[in-house]
C-alpha cells in the first residue's frame, strides 16, 4: 500500500503517468490543409502539405504536430506558437508552452508557469511552480509554493484555492487529496469532499477502482469516491482486469470490481485464473470454480494443477490422475506422478520406476515405445525422446519417427532444421534426418541474422558461420563473431578486430585494438562501433570509417543515441551522428535514463537532458541513474531522492543508500526502508 511522504506533488497511483498538458479538447489538424512537419536542408524545421510542398518555411530549431490550428514551435531553446498560415501567435519566448485548449495555454518564462489566450495576451503573469491540466475538462491543478489549487481555465478563477500539499487526478470530476496525513476525494464542481480525509493509504486496482486502508483494514471505492466495499479486509488484491481477491481473517473469497461478492470469504486459498476457471482450497483440498464464482469442482483432491486445454492433473488418494471440466478421469488417479507439454496437449504417465508412456488429452496411449527422457517443451511434430540413452525426434501426430537415426544429443527443431551429436561431433540435419552440415564441430548454435537463420559452428577454439544449406560461409578461424546490423560481422582474430560482412567479405582488416560489439558490450548500438588504436579512441561505421577520428583519451555509450568522449582531461556529449556542438566540461559522464545523464564537474554531480542543457545544476556529492522517474542523490552527507525536474520527494535526511538485489535502499537510525515505484519508502 502506498505510504506517501511526497511534497508538492501531483502523484501517480497504479498504472501510467499524469497526463500533463493533453489537447483532449482538439485532436488532431484543423487546417485549410494538413501540415505535417518537415525537416529542411539547412537543418531546420517548418511545415509541408502531403505533397511535400513547402507551406511554412524551415525557420524553427524544432515543431510539433498541429493541434486545431495551432503548432508550437521552437527557436533555439524558446518556445512559441504559430497558426496554420505561419503568423506568429506566441512569439517565442517561453521555456515551455502547452498545447491550446478552449482557447488559451499555459506557458513558462523564468521556471514560472502564467496562462495566455489565442492572441497571446497575458491572462494570468507567470507564478506556477507546476501545472497539470484534468484531461476533457476546462480545469488545471497549479502549484503555488508547496500547496495546489484548482483552477478553471474558462472563467479565470480558483475552484480550490491552493491548499493541497498532494493531489491526484481520479476522474474528470473528482481527485484525490491529502490534508493531515489522511487522504480524501473532492468533486471538481465545488470543491466540497466526495470522500472526507479518512484514508491512511489507497492503491488503483481496477480503472474505476481503488483498495483504501483506514486502521488495519481495507475497503473499496469508486473514481468518484463511493464506496463500494466496506472497510472490513485484512487485504485486497487484483486477480484480472474485473476480478478482485478479498482476505478476511486467514481466509479468502473473490469479488468484482464493483463489489459484487462472486465466492464468499471462505476459502484457505484462491489461485490464479487459467481459461476462465480458478482453483479453491478448503480444508487442504483443492477443487474449480468459474469467473462468475461458480464451484464447479468441489474441493476433494490432494493436489491439483491449473486447467490448461481443459484438463488438469488431479491427486486422489495418493495417486495422479487427469480430469476434465465435467470432473470426469479421462485418465484414472493410479499413477506415481504424471506431467504435460507446455500446451497441455499430452501427458507423461509412468510405464515403469524409469520410463514414461505419452498420452493424448483423451486418455488415448499415444505412443507403443516407453522413453527414460521426454522433452516437454518439444513441438508435438518433432519431440525430442530418450530410448536406450540416445535421441530421437519422434512425430506424435502421423506416430513415427522423422528417420531411423539416433543421437547423443540435439536441439529442439529451429524452423525445419535441428542440431545434433554424433561421436562427440556437433552438426545439423533437416526433419527428413538428412545431415546438412557434418557433424565435425566442437559446438554448434543457432544465430538469426536480419530473420535470416544461420549457425555459429565453433572448432579447436575458433568461430565461424555457416547457413543451413550447410554451406560455411564464415570458416571456424575468429576468436570472435558478433553480429551487427544490417549484415556486418564484428571480428576478433589474434587479438585485433575488423568488420566483415554476413557472406564473408572483409569489410576492413584486423587492424583495430578494440572494437565495441554485442557480445563483450551488450546495449550499445551496433553503429558508429567505438573503435580503439594505440590506446586512442573514435567512432567508425560499418564501412569502418573513422566518422570521430580516433584520437579521444576515452569513449563510453551513455545511451539516448550519445557517446561520452573525452578529450584530454574532460568528457562531453557527441550524438551518434557526431554533428552536435561538443563541450568538454565533466570530469565524468554516467548513463542516459528518464532521458536525464549524471555528469560530474568539481567533485559535484548533476544532470543533462537530452539536449545536452543542463537540466539539474551540479550540487550532489553523488548522484544515481532515474528509474521510475526517481533518482537516489546524496546531498552534503545526507541521501534523498529526487524526480526528474530535479525537486526532493523524499528529503535528503538519510545517513546511507545501497542498491540490493535491485532494490533501492536508505537507511536512517538503523532502520532500513525501501524506495516504491511511486516514490514512497516502505519500513522494512
Amino acid at each position: 500500500m502506498i505510504q506517501i511522504r511526497n511534497k508538492a506533488k501531483v502523484f501517480i497511483l497504479g498504472f501510467g503517468l499524469f497526463f500533463t498538458f493533453s489537447a483532449n479538447a482538439q485532436r488532431g489538424s484543423n487546417c485549410p490543409e494538413d501540415l505535417v512537419p518537415k525537416y529542411g536542408s539547412n537543418r531546420q524545421w517548418g511545415y509541408a502539405n502531403l505533397l511535400g510542398h513547402w507551406v511554412i518555411e524551415p525557420i524553427y530549431t524544432k515543431v510539433s504536430p498541429y493541434i486545431g490550428n495551432m503548432a508550437i514551435v521552437q527557436k533555439g531553446k524558446l518556445s512559441g506558437v504559430i497558426d496554420c498560415d505561419g503568423k506568429v501567435v506566441l512569439q517565442p519566448k517561453y521555456e515551455k508552452v502547452s498545447n491550446y485548449r478552449y482557447g488559451k495555454a499555459w506557458v513558462m518564462k523564468d521556471g514560472l508557469w502564467g496562462l495566455v489566450d489565442d492572441k497571446g495576451r497575458e491572462l494570468m503573469p507567470p507564478r506556477y511552480a507546476e501545472v497539470n491540466q484534468v484531461p476533457y475538462t476546462e480545469l488545471s491543478w497549479v502549484r503555488r509554493g508547496d500547496l495546489w489549487g484548482l483552477f478553471n481555465e474558462e472563467k479565470g478563477n480558483f475552484i480550490c484555492q491552493p491548499q493541497f500539499p498532494f493531489v491526484q487526478v481520479l476522474s474528470s470530476g473528482s481527485t484525490l487529496i491529502k490534508m493531515d496525513e489522511k487522504f480524501g476525494i473532492l468533486n471538481h464542481v465545488n470543491c466540497k469532499y466526495l470522500y472526507e480525509p479518512e484514508i491512511e493509504s489507497i492503491k488503483k486496482v481496477g480503472t474505476y477502482t481503488y483498495a483504501i486502508k483506514k486502521g488495519d483494514h481495507y475497503g473499496l471505492i469508486n473514481h468518484i469516491g463511493k464506496k463500494v466495499a466496506a472497510v472490513v479486509f485484512d487485504d485486497i488484491e487484483r486477480i484480472d482486469n474485473e476480478l478482485l481477491i478479498l482476505k478476511k481473517e486467514n481466509q479468502y473469497g473473490m469479488s468484482t470490481m464493483t463489489g459484487d461478492t462472486l465466492l464468499p470469504v471462505q476459502f484457505d486459498a484462491i489461485g490464479k485464473l487459467s481459461e476462465h476457471y480458478i482453483s479453491v482450497s478448503k480444508d487442504g483440498k483443492h477443487g474449480f470454480a468459474n469467473r462468475l464464482g461458480r464451484l464447479l469442482i468441489d474441493p476433494v483432491y490432494e493436489e491439483a494443477t491449473d486447467f490448461k486445454n481443459k484438463r488438469a492433473i488431479v491427486k486422489k488418494d495418493g495417486k495422479y490422475g487427469v480430469i476434465n471440466l465435467k470432473n470426469q478421469f479421462v485418465i484414472k488417479p493410479e499413477h506415481r506422478e504424471i506431467s504435460r507439454n507446455s500446451s497441455g496437449d499430452i501427458f507423461f504417465v509412468p510405464a515403469s520406476q524409469s520410463t514414461f508412456y505419452i498420452y493424448d488429452k483423451s486418455g488415448s496411449k499415444l505412443s507403443a515405445d516407453a522413453y527414460e527422457k521426454i522433452y516437454e517443451e518439444d513441438t508435438i511434430t518433432s519431440m525430442r525422446v530418450v530410448k536406450d540413452g540416445q535421441i530421437r525426434f519422434l512425430d506424435l501426430v502421423a506416430q513415427n519417427y522423422l528417420s531411423d537415426d539416433s543421437y547423443e544429443d540435439a536441439s529442439a527443431f529451429e524452423d525445419d532444421y535441428a542440431l545434433v551429436k554424433i561421436d562427440g561431433k556437433w552438426g545439423m540435419i533437416n526433419r527428413a534426418g538428412e545431415l546438412l552440415l557434418p557433424a565435425e564441430y566442437d559446438q554448434a548454435t543457432f544465430e538469426y541474422f536480419l530473420q535470416k537463420l544461420v549457425i555459429k559452428i565453433e572448432k579447436d577454439g575458433k568461430e565461424g558461420i555457416a547457413e543451413v544449406s550447410g554451406k560455411v560461409v564464415v570458416p571456424a578461424e575468429y576468436d570472435m563473431i558478433a553480429p551487427a546490423l544490417p549484415n556486418y560481422l564484428k571480428v576478433k582474430q589474434g587479438g585485433k578486430y575488423g568488420i566483415i560482412r554476413t557472406s564473408g567479405n572483409v569489410i576492413t582488416p584486423m587492424h583495430f585494438d578494440y572494437l565495441s560489439n554485442a557480445i563483450e558490450d551488450q546495449g550499445q548500438p551496433a553503429w558508429p562501433a567505438i573503435a580503439k588504436k594505440k590506446n586512442k579512441y573514435g567512432l567508425v561505421n560499418e564501412r569502418g570509417e573513422e566518422v570521430l577520428p580516433i584520437k579521444a583519451v576515452d569513449i563510453h555509450y551513455a545511451g539516448e543515441g550519445y557517446f561520452a568522449v573525452k578529450q584530454k582531461k574532460k568528457y562531453g556529449l557527441m550524438n551518434s551522428r557526431c554533428t552536435n556542438e561538443y563541450k568538454a566540461d565533466y570530469d565524468a559522464i554516467g548513463t542516459f535514463s528518464d532521458g536525464l545523464v549524471p555528469v560530474k564537474k568539481k567533485n559535484k554531480w548533476g544532470y543533462l537532458n537530452t539536449r545536452t542543457d543542463l537540466k539539474i545544476p551540479v550540487q550532489f556529492k553523488e548522484a544515481g541513474m532515474f528509474q521510475d522517474h526517481m533518482a537516489v542523490v546524496q546531498k552534503g552527507k545526507k541521501w534523498g531522492v529526487i524526480d526528474t525536474s530535479g525537486k526532493f520527494i523524499v528529503d535528503a535526511d538519510y545517513e546511507s543508500f545501497e542498491e540490493k538485489n535491485g532494490e533501492r535502499l536508505l537507511y536512517k537510525d538503523d532502520n532500513a526502508f525501501k524506495l516504491q515505484e511511486d516514490g514512497s519508502l516502505q519500513s522494512l
